[in-house]
C-alpha cells in the first residue's frame, strides 16, 4: 500500500471514528464522512464498500493495533512486557472508551455485531496457544 493510500486510508477510519464517539452509526452518512474528510464518495468508495465494511474495518484498525503493540508472550510467564495480553485489550477500551460505547451500546448492524463478536473469540482462542499446549497432554481440557 502507497504512503498516500495509507494515509487516506487512515484519515478515513479517524474521521469515522470521531463521528462515531458524537453519533450513533445510522446517523452519520458516507456524504458525511467524505465532506469531514475533504474527499470525494469515489475515494471513499476506493477503500470501503459501504458503511459495514467501513466501520468493521474501524473495528479491526482499532482491535488490531493492541496487537502491533505487544511483544511475543513469553512462554514461561505468559505476559508480554510484564503484562497480560487483557491489559493491552483494557487499555484499547479505554483510550477508545467512546468508539466502543458507540458500537456496542448505542446500536450497531446485526450482522456487524455478530462479525465482531466471531471475530474476538477467533482472536482469543488464537492468543491463548500457549495455554492449550500446556492443557493437551493433561487430564484438564481447555475452556
Amino acid at each position: 500500500m502507497s504512503k498516500k493510500i495509507e494515509i487516506n486510508y487512515i484519515k478515513i477510519i479517524e474521521t469515522f471514528t470521531l463521528l462515531l464517539e458524537e453519533n450513533s452509526y445510522e446517523d452519520i452518512s458516507i456524504q458525511e464522512i467524505t465532506n469531514k474528510t475533504g474527499m470525494t464518495r469515489v475515494n471513499f468508495y476506493n477503500y470501503f464498500s459501504d458503511k459495514e465494511d467501513l466501520i468493521w474495518k474501524t473495528f479491526r484498525y482499532h482491535f488490531l493495533s493492541v496487537e502491533q503493540r505487544v511483544n511475543k508472550l513469553d512462554p514461561v510467564t505468559l505476559l508480554s512486557d510484564g503484562k497480560p495480553l487483557t491489559f493491552y485489550f483494557f487499555e484499547l477500551i479505554k483510550n477508545k472508551r467512546k468508539f466502543f460505547y458507540s458500537i456496542f451500546v448505542k446500536g450497531m448492524p446485526y450482522a456487524l455485531e455478530i462479525k465482531i463478536l466471531e471475530y474476538i473469540q477467533k482472536e482469543s482462542y488464537r492468543t491463548h496457544e500457549v495455554l492449550r499446549a500446556r492443557y493437551r497432554d493433561r487430564n484438564i481440557p481447555y475452556i
